[in-house]
């Protein structure tokens, strides 16, 4: 007599797990946007485009920020159902901030939380996670140092926020 055993999941099993994938996912996405749209703002700098447009950005360079206050905005609706997530979530909704800031303070502040967040950060989270929210992170820092190198050449902060 054989026992055959045979397991399903469940709907909600199936899309919890894909809700996290998904979320990762998206989260690998946004970062993707983030260092292409830092590459076209340096591409941009290089060139001397901020010298020939009519305002401190060209239009490939508002394009890129916009996709990434897309992408985030993506991110932020997902609901983080497991401690990954949350990390994540947190880290994309402060990637939001510092791409919508108005004044350098409110980057300051977003670079100062995502510190903070990945100080605090269950050690026992995946490092894939850790490494990707560590990514999120430098990316905050990468914005405030470019808007900081703009508003000292600019002597204003004109240019934030960044996907305007």
């Amino acid at each position: 007599m054989s026992k055959n055993i045979t397991t399903t999941r469940s709907r909600a099993a199936k899309a919890a797990a894909k809700q996290e994938d998904n979320l990762f996912e998206h989260f690998c996405e946004l970062m993707v946007r983030v260092l292409l749209a830092l590459e076209e703002e340096e591409l941009a700098a290089d060139v001397g485009w901020h010298m020939i447009c009519h305002h401190p950005y060209c239009a490939e360079v508002d394009a890129a920020w916009k996709l990434v206050k897309i992408q985030t905005d993506k991110v932020a609706e997902l609901k983080p159902r497991s401690a990954n997530e949350k990390l994540l979530h947190r880290m994309a909704s402060l990637m939001s901030c510092a791409v919508s800031a108005d004044c350098m303070k409110v980057l300051e502040a977003s670079r100062a939380h995502a510190v903070r967040y990945m100080q605090k950060a269950d050690k026992d989270l995946s490092a894939a996670v850790r490494d990707l929210a560590d990514e999120g992170r430098l990316g905050i820092e990468q914005m405030l140092e470019h808007a900081s190198a703009r508003s000292c050449e600019n002597k204003s902060t004109r240019h934030l926020p960044l996907a305007a």
